[in-house]
């Protein structure tokens, strides 16, 4: 008998938010990709479409330039991603080198002519009405006050979200999440461990994870690269070390906003810190095996099942 092809949904569940950039990457190997899919919006949607197959189940929202190629759009529309939020606006899209270097540091550099944040964030109006029905949002890296203006727009729409922040020269300052309140309405926070020194200054991992999880999420994770991450549930109080999936590393780009979009559909799914921890770190071990987003979208999940349970045995706690 047949398999039945699978129908597209007519809302979707999840939804990204953020920005769609064509990545020139080159990696300390000598390896250079030109074009590649990347940004935030695609790499998180990407990891929540793994845990949530359906066609159209999982939504973007961006802006893109001119210049963006119609063809990758059309190639996300390919691999089930709904791009209705997706709009094109008359500023040059972002262009960035991904520049590798010693001891796994990366530079960011802009093209001359590429756009640049705040201009080309997606703000709370690219929200589409079809988009208010979604039970979870990501709202990816961008200019705090881009962030800060969408999450209002959820909060009013009762939709609850999980946040990533960024630190990418002077346009785009993580500290700023700290005025008007800008982490009492957010669900889940998801940030790095440099923009947690940044924000929070250096100290003890268990310490920062309650002060953070005091400015009102109820789930943290602080994102450690190949050191895996740690969890903190605001509720029970508990705090866990889950370690990175152990698989061959081709290009680590995307891997933290690949890590929030599991994150994302695992919280929404079991309502449980640690859990979406584990849905997060597997959907990162996807993101490093190929070299953009198109890869991860292309990518066989056959052992996702596989992954998740050789992980969860690793996991200590640490508070």
């Amino acid at each position: 008998m047949a398999a039945q092809k699978k129908t597209k949904t007519d809302f979707p569940r999840y939804f990204t938010i953020g920005n769609i950039t064509l990545d020139d990457i080159v990696l300390r190997d000598g390896t250079v990709r030109f074009g590649a899919f990347g940004g935030g919006a695609i790499y998180s949607a990407a990891a929540a479409k793994m845990w949530s197959s359906e066609p159209g189940s999982v939504g973007v929202i961006s802006l893109i330039g001119p210049d963006y190629p119609q063809e990758n759009i059309l190639k996300l529309e390919g691999a089930g991603l709904d791009i209705d939020g997706i709009k094109r606006v008359d500023l040059p899209n972002i262009r960035v080198w991904l520049l590798y270097e010693e001891n796994k540091k990366r530079q960011i550099v802009f093209h001359i002519d590429s756009g640049r944040s705040p201009e080309l964030d997606p703000k709370s109006g690219e929200i589409i009405y079809k988009y208010l029905g979604a039970s979870f949002v990501h709202v990816a890296p961008m200019a705090v006050s881009s962030q800060v203006d969408i999450m209002h727009r959820l909060h009013e729409k009762d939709i609850p979200f999980s946040l990533d922040l960024a630190i990418v020269g002077e346009e785009v300052n993580p500290k700023e999440i700290l005025a008007d309140d800008g982490l009492k309405y957010c669900r889940v926070f998801l940030p790095s461990l440099q923009e947690v020194q940044a924000i929070w200054g250096n100290q003890q991992v268990e310490k920062a994870l309650k002060e953070i999880a005091k400015c009102g999420p109820r789930a943290v994770a602080i994102k450690m690269g190949d050191q895996g991450s740690f969890v903190f549930d605001a509720f029970s109080q508990k705090g866990f070390h889950v370690p990175a999936a152990s698989v061959d590393v081709v290009d680590t780009t995307g891997a933290g906003d690949a890590f929030c979009g599991g994150f994302m559909v695992g919280y929404h799914l079991t309502g449980d810190a640690l859990e979406a921890g584990l849905y997060g770190t597997v959907s990162a071990s996807y993101a490093i095996q190929g070299y953009s987003a198109w890869d991860m979208l292309q990518a066989d999940y056959s052992d996702v099942h596989q992954r998740l349970n050789q992980l969860r045995s690793k996991v200590s706690q640490i508070i």
